[in-house]
This record gives structure tokens, sequence and C-alpha cells, in this order.
């Protein structure tokens, strides 16, 4: 069992993205050291793409709940609009990116199964 309090959450600030992870799983480096699944708070700030690359999990599906704001998921030719309250489910082996359309932040939660990062 293990209690992650809010403000000692792992962060993740990314230098070349406009985006915040705040894992509210355990988190670690070491691969050994793994949980079965994810949970990551996030924010991708105004007209923001959410990674510089499409992404791409092998073995991992992804579910994000949109909490604040709109976030777009491009998933090949398809651009699927979250809105406040709405969730996509991402299977395995699926190319996929975020981005962020509009002129304020999104806050949004996924979670990762089984553990990617």
């Amino acid at each position: 069992m293990t209690v992650i309090r809010k403000d000692k959450r792992t962060k993740i600030q990314f230098a070349d993205i406009n985006m915040e992870y705040q894992f509210a799983t355990p988190y670690s480096r070491n691969k050994n050291i793994c949980t079965q699944m994810e949970m990551i708070c996030l924010r991708l700030g105004p007209k923001s793409w959410g990674s510089t690359i499409v992404q791409y999990h092998e073995e991992a599906g992804e579910c994000t709940l949109v909490l604040k704001g709109t976030l777009e998921y491009h998933i090949g030719d398809t651009v699927y609009t979250l809105n406040e309250g709405d969730s996509i489910y991402v299977p395995p082996k699926t190319y996929h990116q975020l981005y962020n359309p509009t002129d304020e932040d999104v806050e949004a939660v996924a979670t990762i199964s089984p553990a990617y990062y």
C-alpha cells in the first residue's frame, strides 16, 4: 500500500514541450521496480503538442479523462476532440499525439497499464 500526497508527487517538466506530469502512482526510473499501472496528472499549455514525436506504446493501453479545457488526440488521420468530462481509451500499439488547440491550459488525468514510464 502506498499513499502519495499531492505535494509529494514526482513531477516532470519537459524541456522541449509545454507539458508537466505529476505521478499519482509510485514512480521509479528503475524498470525492475515497476507498478502495474500509472496514473498521471498532466497539464498541457496553450497551443501546445504533448510530444515532439508521435507516441506509441507496444504493450500499454492509455485512458485519459479531461478535467479542464479541450484536448485533441490525433490518431492516424482522425482527430478526437475531448472537452471537460470526456475521456478516451487508446489501445496498445496505437500511434497517437496530444494537442491543446486553445489559449488556456488543459488539465487531465491519464492512466497507463502496464506502467510505461
